[in-house]
């Protein structure tokens, strides 16, 4: 946290700094100005902790990949849209006879439930684009992000020798799409031509989804709020 708390103020530095410059010098941006649409690949690293209840069965801590494509709209100001999903990763835990799982009474035989989750992602931001040096025609830009993405959790359980028809009903749970907003810091910069790089950093209020059809409603919220780390390629268009 403390480290957060360190980043944010130095954002706030660097854009207050960047704002005043460009108040100071209309031509601050230099040749970027002329830089009207790209598109661009991320790969991705989610840290996603699943909720208590969920933690022996389910993790979103995984990998992904997404695409995007946007436009700037001002000289400093841009929209982007984008897609991308995140890997599964399977975890296992035993279900005893006679204890519950979800709010279903195991009656039968000791059974083994494998949980595999990854999300999918659609979403809208608005990216505040500051550059870091001014006297450079195409100057490394500091990235503020701000959006909102559908998120839908894909949630699969396989239940294996079970010999009880209820426990197997939990393969049947099924995740509901939900609206999350979402914020980032991240830093972008031409390498060749009109081949860039942008590393970003995100915050998504994962825990406003859902898991619906479940007996035991302390099952329904599935995750805490994540993060994700991702680095990719862009192109001006």
């Amino acid at each position: 946290m403390k480290r957060l708390q360190i980043l944010v103020v130095l954002v706030c530095w660097l854009s207050a700094s960047s704002l005043y410059a460009l108040a100071e010098n209309p031509n601050y941006l230099g040749n970027q100005s002329e830089w009207d649409t790209f598109g661009g690949v991320d790969f991705k690293q989610h840290w996603i902790p699943s909720k208590t209840l969920w933690k022996p069965l389910v993790t979103a801590t995984a990998p992904g990949i997404g695409f995007y494509a946007g436009q700037r709209i001002h000289p400093y100001i841009a929209w982007e849209l984008g897609y991308g999903w995140s890997l599964d990763k399977s975890k296992s835990r035993r279900v005893a006879n006679n204890t519950a799982f979800a709010g279903i009474l195991n009656t039968g035989n000791d059974a083994s439930l494998k949980g595999r989750l990854h999300l999918k992602t659609a979403y809208a931001d608005l990216n505040i684009l500051l550059p870091w040096n001014k006297m450079m025609d195409q100057s490394p830009e500091l990235v503020l992000s701000f959006g909102v993405a559908m998120i839908k959790p894909i949630l699969r359980i396989a239940v294996v020798d079970s010999s009880n028809a209820d426990l197997a009903s939990l393969s049947n749970l099924q995740g509901s799409a939900h609206a999350a907003a979402r914020f980032g810091l991240g830093i972008q910069s031409f390498l060749v031509g009109d081949v860039g790089m942008r590393l970003m950093w995100r915050f998504e209020n994962t825990s406003v989804l859902r898991i619906g059809n479940v007996v035991d409603p302390r099952f329904t919220s599935l995750l805490r709020n994540g993060q994700s780390v991702s680095l990719g390629l862009f192109m001006r268009l």
